[in-house]
């Protein structure tokens, strides 16, 4: 089974990803932040903002290099607007970090390698707990909100899958993080509760909703959840597809705004990597998708993911968290990922030639038609008197009929032998 980085490593990847930042910083005046939404702005007075801070301290953060100096300049820069949501003069930083996802994006770049125990850490995790709802431990989109007694479902999600990796990827201890997995469970619970009551609704970011609540949940993850998930294991593949999530919210000067969310769903499967003790079909989906990232980032012009007609900053900030759980994870066992390769395999509506056909028909029904014919084979050579020296080599080979009825079983899911034959004597399947 071939990994999912084969002609360049994770670590050139995020090497290259980190030029672009670097290439394309900006300024505008007043402003701490330097990189906006998209990473094709001019240099100068270009529009910037939350996420492409976060961004950018991510990728220069990435691969063990916290203390370098432009992680550490970057970092900086998203504590000086943190520092920015009181000021009269200026309501920007205020009115995004009101939004909840915005907030734990904050969370996830200024604990990105450094300790959990760290002031500024300490001050957004202290505000991003404290907006859970009383009711259910859940999250608004944003707050305040109007009509906010009910979490977002999405928002939610996304807030869980953070602070997963803020605990795989910050520093600390288990008693300086006994306060974050509690309420990583205690949310990830109600999270899975809230989907199995509405199991059947429709959903364009499912893989989002059940990624957190297996990273959050993990080994007490219910069931259902899991074959949810299972079936989505075995699926293709499409991490172009994106989820637009709109949401209104009040801005300090009590006027209404409305914000959106946009992101490559299916990307967010890769950080089941992040997760502790989940099926072995869960990681091999990760790394599908890393796969399917990594030939992405490869076929880029810019070295960037670019499945629109802009690279996006955010974008770009959870490839780089994606690559950073596969370093964190590169030493995990290949063997386990065997048995999850078969079964997506063999899930695979497949469109062979003659020669594939040849390959699976001897191997996958020899053995069945050999068996199956032993018996008559040895009766008719006992007969005549031919090659009697066969006989016992004849009788070794046979299958007990219960192993017989399995490898045909096995095969047939396979492939079923009429539509190799077919498609052996030239006929479409």
């Amino acid at each position: 089974m071939a990994g999912p980085f084969e002609d360049k490593s994770a670590d050139a990847m995020l090497k290259d990803i980190r030029k672009q930042f670097a290439d394309h910083r900006a300024t505008r005046d007043n402003h701490p932040l330097h990189w906006g939404q998209f990473l094709d702005n001019a240099a100068q007075q270009a529009q910037v903002g939350l996420y492409g801070g976060v961004a950018a301290c991510l990728a220069f953060t990435a691969d063990g290099r916290a203390h370098d100096l432009s992680a550490i300049q970057a970092r900086n820069d998203l504590i000086a607007y943190w520092g920015k949501r009181s000021d009269p003069n200026d309501q920007e930083p205020e009115n995004n970090l009101r939004q909840n996802v915005r907030l734990a994006f904050l969370l996830l770049a200024v604990a990105f390698g450094q300790k959990f125990t760290d002031a500024t850490v300490a001050d957004v995790w202290s505000l991003l707990k404290h907006r859970r709802l009383p009711t259910d431990g859940l999250w608004c989109d944003a707050t305040p909100q109007a009509g906010s007694t009910h979490p977002a479902e999405y928002s939610s999600a996304i807030i869980l899958i953070i602070l997963a990796i803020v605990r795989r990827t910050a520093e600390g201890t288990d008693a300086e993080f006994a306060e974050l997995d509690t309420v990583r469970l205690e949310a990830g619970k109600k999270l899975q509760n809230a989907y199995l009551g509405e199991r059947k609704k429709s959903r364009q970011y499912k893989i989002a909703v059940l990624t957190a609540i297996m990273l959050n949940v993990q080994k007490r993850s219910d069931g259902k959840v899991k074959s949810d998930l299972n079936d989505i294991c075995l699926k293709p593949i499409d991490i172009r597809q994106r989820y637009t999530h709109f949401f209104d919210y009040q801005k300090r000067d009590n006027t209404q705004s409305r914000d959106y969310l946009i992101l490559p769903v299916n990307l967010l499967g890769a950080f089941l990597l992040y997760g502790e003790g989940l099926p072995a079909a869960h990681y091999f989906y990760a790394i599908r998708v890393l796969k399917a990232l990594s030939d992405s980032l490869e076929k880029s012009a810019n070295q960037l993911f670019m499945e629109g007609e802009r690279p996006s900053t955010l974008e770009q900030g959870i490839v780089v968290a994606t690559l950073e759980a596969w370093i964190q994870k590169k030493n995990r066992k290949k063997g386990q990922f065997w048995w999850p390769w078969i079964c997506w395999q063999t899930s695979k509506e497949r469109d062979f030639n003659r020669w594939t056909a040849l390959v699976f028909l001897v191997p996958l029904y020899g053995p069945v038609a050999f068996s199956a014919a032993g018996e008559t084979l040895s009766s008719f050579l006992t007969e005549r008197g031919l090659f009697l020296g066969l006989l016992p080599w004849i009788a070794a080979f046979q299958l007990p009929k219960w192993a017989l009825a399995g490898l045909a079983l096995v095969a047939g899911v396979i492939a079923k032998p009429q539509d190799l034959i077919r498609v052996f004597v030239g006929k479409k399947k």
